[in-house]
Order: C-alpha cells, then sequence, then structure tokens
C-alpha cells in the first residue's frame, strides 16, 4: 500500500460516478439537491443524537457534561436552600402583598441612590 493509496479517492474508480441516480427518498438526493439547508431543527436534532449515539467518546463527553451539570445544580441548591426557606418563612408570614411591599421599597432606595 503505497502513501498515494491512502487519500485515493474511491469514487475515482467509478467512469460516471458523477452521474450516478441516487432514489428520491434516499439521503443522498436530499444532498444532491441542495436541500441539506432547509431541514427541520426537528431533523437536525435527530442528526446529532445519532451522531452521539454512535461515536464512544462524544457519549462520554455528553454523559460526562450531563453529570457535571447535575453536581453544580444540586450544589447551587444546596447553597441557596436557607435563602430559599427564609423566603419561603416570610412569604408565609407576611403575605405576597408585603414581599411585593419590601421589593417596592427596596427598588425605591436605589433609585435614589440611598441604600444602606
Amino acid at each position: 500500500m503505497g502513501f498515494e493509496d491512502i487519500f485515493e479517492n474511491k469514487q475515482r474508480q467509478h467512469i460516471n460516478y458523477r452521474d450516478q441516480k441516487y432514489p428520491d427518498n434516499s439521503r443522498y438526493s436530499d444532498e444532491l439537491n441542495g436541500s441539506d439547508h432547509e431541514k427541520s431543527d426537528h431533523q437536525y436534532w435527530l442528526n446529532i443524537l445519532q451522531k452521539i449515539k454512535g461515536n464512544k467518546r462524544l457519549k462520554l463527553l455528553v454523559i460526562g457534561a450531563v453529570v457535571i451539570i447535575l453536581i453544580i445544580a444540586t450544589g447551587l441548591i444546596i447553597a441557596f436552600l436557607p435563602l430559599i426557606l427564609k423566603l419561603i418563612e416570610y412569604i408565609s408570614q407576611n403575605g405576597l402583598q408585603g414581599l411585593i411591599n419590601e421589593v417596592t421599597v427596596f427598588i425605591d432606595k436605589i433609585w435614589k441612590g440611598s441604600v444602606k
């Protein structure tokens, strides 16, 4: 096997490879007709999912990214849990109208420039 055999175009061996006819329902007819750019978003995402399904490294990368995102989301929920609980307690004591009043007073202080 020579160096040029590695990069050899296999379609060059066919005499009329450019004139090959594909069935209308094949993916090759869409690619040849240029309707590749007209694919819907649904088909685009299905194509990406098929690539992920077929590629082991890409599948591991996606699974790892999802695990990292879940860990970060869980950490943020745990970090803000005391604040969320205080907010729920304040709403249960003062009602939603009391929360809205506090927010408007705070925004008014910011607008006037006297927040301390």
